[in-house]
């Protein structure tokens, strides 16, 4: 069964007897995908999941969580998330909180793995994990709105006489800058706290220096080398694995039209809208022309 149901909110659809193994929107399962998952997952000593999320998807955490039960039916020592987010919708803090809530309740080591963009929502989830490896085409950061983020020479004008700042952005501005840092450095620590090894102490002094830094480095796109400014535990990939991770990275270019020109790329969104992919050896999730899609392994062939 397709569409909305009485609440106006996405339902699942899921391929009867003797259907193809495609989403309502087109996106398709694939082998090579399928292998390449698998050898990662050999190469890792790990479970692997990939999550793109392109446009926002609504209820992420849930249908993320219903992949992990469906697929894997079991807590794991080890994850890696393969992950790709453009940035092209603003962070949500809660969700990203959500998210990683839902990955620790399902495995006691978390690895993020980048090929090319962790923008927005999945710099949030960099936080969350014992171990960030990244590319070295990739690009963290693209926070939206972080460059409205007070520094620390806001505050030093506070100590003393606020009146010209106060006269130059505005109590109502000033209030909401000052709110959203703390709000995002408070949401930070929430995820680094889900690490298997936190250290608070040291990550809150590194993440009071990366807020109150006046060029906002969350706000711009980070390669490898400025990425290590991040509190992460950044590491290089083996050969074998980095090939591995831009090889599964390419098989998923082309169907999600991430190599296309922006005007072509935009068209092609319009016409076959998939807004997040989840996948993994066993399963595949997929939310396109506005609700989400399971295809299981019996599903496959």
């Amino acid at each position: 069964m397709s569409g909305k149901n009485k609440l106006g909110q996405s339902s699942t659809w899921r391929p009867g007897s003797g259907s193809r193994a495609a989403t309502p929107g087109g996106f398709e399962y694939n082998e090579t995908r399928k292998k390449l998952i698998a050898r990662l997952g050999v190469q890792r000593g790990s479970s692997v999941v990939v999550l793109f999320d392109l446009r926002g998807a609504p209820d992420l955490p849930r249908y993320l969580f219903e992949h992990l039960r469906d697929a894997h039916r079991r807590s794991h020592e080890k994850l890696s998330l393969v992950l790709y987010t453009n940035g092209h919708t603003a962070p949500n803090l809660d969700q990203a909180a959500a998210v990683s809530s839902v990955l620790r309740d399902h495995v006691r080591e978390l690895e993020v793995l980048v090929a090319h963009r962790a923008l927005g929502l999945g710099t949030l989830l960099g936080f969350a994990a014992d171990t960030v490896f990244l590319h070295p085409l990739s690009r963290v950061g693209g926070l939206r709105d972080a460059e409205s983020l007070a520094t620390w020479e806001h505050y030093k004008a506070l100590s003393s006489d606020a009146a010209p700042l106060v006269q130059e952005l505005g109590a109502g501005a000033l209030g909401r800058a000052r709110y959203a840092r703390a709000r995002l450095r408070a949401s930070l620590l929430t995820l680094v706290g889900g690490r298997v090894q936190p250290r608070l102490d040291a990550t809150q002094s590194a993440l009071d220096s990366l807020l109150d830094d006046p060029t906002c480095p969350l706000a711009a796109q980070l390669d490898r080398r400025r990425a290590r400014s991040l509190p992460w535990q950044v590491e290089h990939l083996d050969p074998e694995s980095e090939s591995t991770l831009w090889e599964l990275h390419c098989a998923y270019e082309g169907p999600l039209s991430l190599t296309q020109a922006p005007a072509a790329s935009s068209k092609a969104s319009a016409e076959s809208p998939v807004a997040a992919v989840i996948e993994s050896a066993e399963s595949l999730h997929v939310h396109s022309a506005g609700l989400w899609t399971l295809l299981r392994g019996e599903d496959f062939h």
